[in-house]
């Protein structure tokens, strides 16, 4: 029964409905039915044969007044009565008529059939008799009609009455068998009705038993697993798989249930003491942690009063943070002291009021923290970092010879103080070896302008494609000597030494960056002379195929003016045409030829420029090597020290305005691609660009200089005429 256990509660009410009004319905129906053949036999009995009976009684009525009639006519002397008598008697004949065939209408069974056709015969020899004794009667015959009455007519009468009255017992009897078998049927009816019903009551009382069990007992087994709830047992199972609103009930009852054991065991877990209290500070629930204090268990506790359990200052007291949560209806926060066990421990408690579903409060709750540890553990952090303090105060002034020695090895404390030293050390490191990328990047910057005052004699026209960028550059420098400016008072500020670091790294990246970009310059500019230089080779073979056309044509021409000539006087026209087709190829020739030798010269002066940019380029690249590692040394810096945050924005905006012109430049260079000779002004700017480098790094040699290192620590790098580092 799982299908009808599924089923909703509306659906089951539904059957259990359903099944009783569909048999009251069907033995309704079956009474009904019975009721009708019952009703039908009593119309049968009725129609059939208790009117026929009338009508037959009606009819013997009409003979036998007939009969009296006719032997009346032996008594009056009168005419004038006969003719009255004769004529009633045929207006009787004539009502006879009427009944009997209203009773022919009838439903005859075969002895009537039978009987029927007898008195049709009696009753016409009576018709044809009766005629001969009225007209014997009028004529005042009356002995002749004394003897045709005795001889035939009286016993025809007689014949019919009798074939009426036997007509009349068949339909008795006929009534009297269809009222026995209606009692039958009735009787029948009655008994099977009866049945029926008694059988419709049990089965509904079954079914209403049954869905009544099916409703009730499910929700009995829930009202006892809530009420284990209420009483605090929660280890409950309620088994009712069902799918009506009873099984989805008991399911997130379960999980209910589930839930809330589960959130008691999370605050059992808990390893700090919570607790409950109602309003008159009598414990209503506590962990085991908490319990575990006073060497109780939580039901030992319940019931008891809170303060005779952690005896702390605040208790019964305004200081009180649950009273005060009953009081504000607000979270309440203190410490103090509690003694559950006579040991004295520092504590922090939260108390906050616990409400009723009406908002009215009920009592309060308290989670509490041991502080001991704590307390312990600041007074370490507190004098750990005065001395972490006055350490950073002198590396914020450039003191790169600060060193902490750590009480303890192992814990944070010690681990921040190996830290600090091994950042100190890193800076102090880089600071040594950004000297040397310094002097470095300076050697690389005169080598750069040097290689592009070479460069800079190939064609002018890229001096005015690249005039934007010269000014982008020079906007660049702005930007860096900004920077510059902005590193120098951060140094003025307390700790100097992170902030000159960070602007130390940002001015290395852009300049990593412009000597990027500067690389891509370049590095355009000689993809541009070469791919015209591929170009001016594709011209030049077309060049030649325009010199063989022409060749050919001249050919041509001239075969056309011998064939003119020997045309005579009619090819004179003819050899007109040759000797400008002739004239014009000469031309052709002379122009392609002319043409070769001005491609031959670009390509020369196209494979020069591409020669001295590759020098260019691989000088570029030389700088940005040394750059790199000026960066490299200079990152390292960068992310040991994050601390102010003014001059950095300073130096971040500057960055942007660098940013800016960078853009331009990336701009401008879009439009070197026409002619070999636009190389020569970005060439210009490589030199510009370097001698804005080699300011840069004055100005990191000056930075570097605040610093205090021990003696001896200074750069020892330099760069040779083939831009690679050595020692001095």
């Amino acid at each position: 029964m799982n299908w009808f256990n599924n089923l909703k509660i509306g659906k089951k009410l539904l059957i259990g409905y359903s099944i009783p009004s569909l048999i009251i319905l069907f033995v309704g129906y079956f009474g009904f039915a019975g009721m009708s053949s019952i009703m039908k036999s009593l119309d049968e009995v009725y129609a059939d044969r208790l009117v026929p009976i009338r009508d037959l009684g009606l009819t013997r009525y009409n003979v036998l007044q007939n009969q009296i009639l006719s032997a009346d006519l032996f008594d009056n002397s009168t005419s004038g009565l006969n003719e009255s008598k004769i004529r009633q008697i045929r207006e009787n004949n004539s009502e006879i008529d009427k009944l009997m065939d209203k009773y022919r209408s009838t439903y005859l069974i075969d002895d009537e059939k039978i009987n029927l056709k007898k008195y049709d015969t009696d009753y016409s020899a009576y018709k044809g008799l009766q005629d001969d004794f009225f007209t014997l009667a009028q004529n005042q015959n009356l002995e002749s009609a004394m003897k045709l009455y005795d001889s035939g007519y009286g016993k025809a009468i007689e014949a019919v009455r009798d074939d009426l009255t036997q007509l009349t017992k068949i339909n008795t009897k006929q009534a009297e068998i269809l009222n026995q078998n209606a009692d039958e049927s009735g009787s029948s009816a009655k008994t099977t009705l009866i049945i029926l019903l008694v059988f419709g009551i049990l089965v509904a009382i079954t079914i209403a038993l049954f869905i009544s069990s099916a409703i009730s007992k499910p929700l009995i087994e829930l009202k006892a697993a809530t009420q284990k709830m209420a009483e605090g047992d929660y280890n409950i199972k309620i088994e009712n798989n069902s799918a009506d609103e009873i099984g989805d009930l008991s399911k997130n009852f379960m999980k209910m249930t589930e839930i809330v054991a589960a959130q008691l065991q999370y605050l059992d877990n808990i390893p700090s003491p919570i607790m409950v209290v109602d309003k008159e500070f009598n414990i209503r629930y506590m962990n085991n942690f908490g319990a575990s204090l006073g060497n109780k268990t939580p039901e030992q506790v319940v019931n008891t009063k809170c303060y005779d359990h952690f005896k702390t200052k605040d208790c019964r007291t305004e200081n009180c943070a649950c009273a005060r949560a009953m009081r504000n209806n607000k979270l309440e926060y203190s410490e103090t002291s509690a003694k559950p066990l006579n040991s004295e421990i520092p504590i922090a408690y939260t108390g906050a009021a616990v409400k009723d579903k009406n908002g009215k409060i009920i009592g309060a709750i308290e989670v509490v923290t041991d502080l001991t540890k704590a307390k312990e553990y600041e007074n370490y952090l507190d004098k750990n970092s005065q001395k972490l303090m006055v350490e950073m105060n002198k590396f914020a002034e450039g003191d790169l010879t600060v060193e902490i020695i750590p009480e303890k090895e192992d814990d944070i404390i010690g681990k921040i103080f190996n830290q600090f030293n091994q950042v100190v050390k890193n800076i102090k490191a880089m600071i040594i070896s950004l000297t040397d990328a310094v002097q470095a990047t300076a050697s690389a910057s005169a080598q750069i302008s040097s290689s592009a005052e070479e460069m800079a004699a190939g064609a002018q026209e890229q001096s005015t494609q690249t005039t934007e960028i010269a000014g982008a550059v020079e906007q660049m420098t702005k930007t860096i000597l900004e920077t510059s400016k902005n590193s120098a008072s951060a140094a003025e500020q307390a700790k100097s030494a992170k902030e000159v670091a960070q602007d130390g790294g940002k001015s290395t990246e852009d300049t990593i960056e412009g000597m990027t970009r500067i690389s891509q310059v370049v590095e355009q500019a000689a993809n541009t002379i070469k791919e015209l230089g591929k170009s001016s080779e594709k011209i030049g073979t077309i060049i030649e195929v325009i010199d063989d056309i022409a060749d050919q044509t001249n050919l041509l021409a001239l075969n056309a003016a011998i064939e003119a000539a020997r045309a005579g006087e009619h090819g004179r026209g003819f050899a007109v045409v040759a000797d400008e087709v002739r004239k014009l190829a000469e031309r052709t020739t002379k122009a392609t030829k002319e043409i070769g030798s001005m491609i031959k010269e670009i390509q020369k002066d196209t494979n020069g420029a591409v020669v001295a940019m590759e020098s260019g380029t691989s000088e570029v690249e030389k700088g940005m090597a040394l750059a790199n590692e000026s960066g490299n040394s200079l990152q390292e810096i960068i992310n040991t020290t994050n601390g102010v945050l003014d001059v950095i924005n300073q130096v971040a905006a500057a960055s942007e305005e660098q940013s800016s012109a960078a853009e331009q430049i990336s701009h401008s260079i879009e439009g070197i691609n026409s002619v070999t000779q636009q190389s020569a002004a970005g060439v210009q700017e490589i030199a510009r660009a370097a001698e804005d480098l080699n300011n840069l790094t004055v100005t990191l040699q000056r930075l570097i200089d605040q610093f205090k290192l021990e003696n001896g620590n200074y750069g020892s790098l330099a760069v040779r005429d083939n831009g690679k580092l050595v020692k001095h």
